[in-house]
């Protein structure tokens, strides 16, 4: 099995890491022909403006959401299901997810009452 990880920006290598710890191939994803022969495909965190404005210079809109149209499994992690959610750039998931208002990603914690 060959998982793709969408490696333009956020928590890339994390998730490389666990998929060789549990015995799969990895391969980062940073342009189309990338996709070739992909299993499934990982979008992760980071910051989802920044992995939109990312995915569309790297002219991977269309050939992502024609996979997911086909039928490959893809997984979202904090910023990449906003970016897969309705609203998002590849707006596959027919749910509707709200961003925070924090901020940038360093700003974007609640810190509770002392």
């Amino acid at each position: 099995m060959l998982v793709g990880i969408l490696g333009l920006q956020g928590d890339v290598k994390e998730h490389v890491q666990a998929l060789i710890r549990v015995g799969t191939k990895a391969r980062l994803i940073k342009g189309a022909d990338d996709l070739d022969g992909i299993d499934g495909l990982i979008i992760p965190g980071g910051e989802s403006t920044t992995i939109t404005k990312l995915i569309l210079s790297s002219s991977l809109k269309l050939p992502i959401k024609a996979l997911i149209n086909q039928g490959l499994p893809v997984w979202g992690t904090c910023a990449g299901v906003i970016v897969l959610c309705k609203g998002g750039i590849l707006e596959s998931v027919d749910t509707k997810i709200e961003k925070n208002a924090y901020g940038p990603q360093i700003n974007s914690f609640i810190q509770g009452a002392k």
